[in-house]
């Protein structure tokens, strides 16, 4: 229902109540059904100020050939003040999920996910810091996840994915994945989660990440960037990645070997940090070209159509050969490096691309 004006100033009062009882439904040509849907939700708004509606979503049950979800939630003060409580339970084999519903032709997933969530409070509590006013309690976990589609060209693999749930922060307990032929680990914890969700605010998050291989060259796709080197990327990268802005991000970063168009970067540990559209590089060090480097310097993408670059690189007793080999900026500024040997070593300071 719905009584009273509407203009740009002003809302009517309004309500809707939604009630299903033991629904189902099934795809024809599949071989399982979703049953047993159980709905009942009631929103109300008595005056047309849309602070004083509320959210009554009593019960919300589904299982998909036979995998059980279960919801509740009662919200109130929405704009002013976000009043919460809420609980959510459920088990979904995602092997069982192109039993009930159809996927694209060549997509597969199997795996497991499990949460039991609960939340209550008023997202003021969590503004102030006073988390005894607020509860935030549960995990969710992911296992074995396996995802092939045609949309990549490579598969991804979620071997474990662990989030505690406390209302200072969310613990990521466990984070083990193959993209590719690539691996990641990551330990750490997130910050500021919930008002990130309910509030759209900045999330922050500090990790360790590390991995044994990494393959940029897969990730990023089969175009061939072989003849890419260290100057031309900032143009291969404009529109290309827009650093996010609402992230803020610490990484304690540990990788035995990236590649990377026609580099090899061995070793790789450093500390990266993402924030404001900018990627910080503080010592990052590596070996690659037969010696040692040593990045400083930033990418930032306040402007996505042109992202800027500015490093500082140490380089230490790298091989000429193996180095004008790689790039074609070393070939085409010296090009009498095609007959020489040895080793090298530089500092470029305040190298800058636009």
């Amino acid at each position: 229902h719905a009584k009273g004006r509407y203009n740009a100033v002003q809302m009517p009062a309004f309500g809707a109540n939604l009630k299903i009882d033991n629904a189902m439904f099934k795809y024809p040509s599949l071989p399982k059904s979703v049953n047993n849907i159980n709905v009942d939700v009631h929103v109300l708004n008595p005056d047309g100020d849309l602070d004083h509606t509320t959210v009554d979503i009593n019960t919300f049950h589904i299982e998909m050939a036979g995998n059980p979800i279960d919801l509740s939630a009662h919200i109130k003060t929405p704009i002013s003040d976000p009043g919460i409580q809420a609980n959510i339970k459920g088990l979904i084999n995602l092997a069982t999920v192109k039993e009930f519903v159809p996927l694209d032709k060549g997509d597969n997933l199997s795996g497991t996910i499990k949460s039991d969530i609960s939340l209550a409070g008023n997202m003021s509590a969590i503004d102030k810091q006073e988390y005894d006013k607020f509860k935030a309690s549960g995990s969710l976990e992911i296992d074995k996840m396996d995802y092939k589609t045609t949309s990549l060209t490579y598969p991804v693999q979620l071997n474990s994915l662990k989030l505690n749930f406390t209302t200072q922060y969310v613990e990521l307990a466990a984070f083990d994945a193959m993209l590719g032929k690539s691996d990641l680990q990551a330990k750490g914890k997130i910050e500021n989660f919930m008002q990130y969700v309910f509030k759209d605010d900045l999330i922050k998050g500090s990790f360790a990440v590390n991995s044994k291989l990494l393959d940029l060259n897969e990730l990023m796709g089969p175009e061939d960037t072989a003849a890419v080197d260290a100057t031309d990327t900032a143009a291969a990268a404009t529109g290309a990645f827009e650093v996010p802005g609402n992230i803020d991000f610490n990484l304690d970063a540990k990788f035995d070997k990236v590649l990377y168009t026609n580099m090899v970067l061995e070793n790789m540990l450093g500390n990266l940090v993402i924030r404001n559209r900018k990627v910080d590089m503080t010592n990052l060090k590596m070996n690659t070209l037969g010696g040692t480097l040593v990045v400083n310097g930033y990418y930032e993408s306040n402007n996505p159509k042109k992202p800027t670059t500015a490093l500082n690189l140490k380089m230490e007793n790298l091989d000429i050969q193996q180095s004008f080999n790689t790039f074609n900026t070393v070939q085409k500024m010296a090009p009498i490096g095609k007959h020489a040997k040895g080793l090298f070593t530089a500092t470029l300071e305040d190298f800058n691309v636009a």
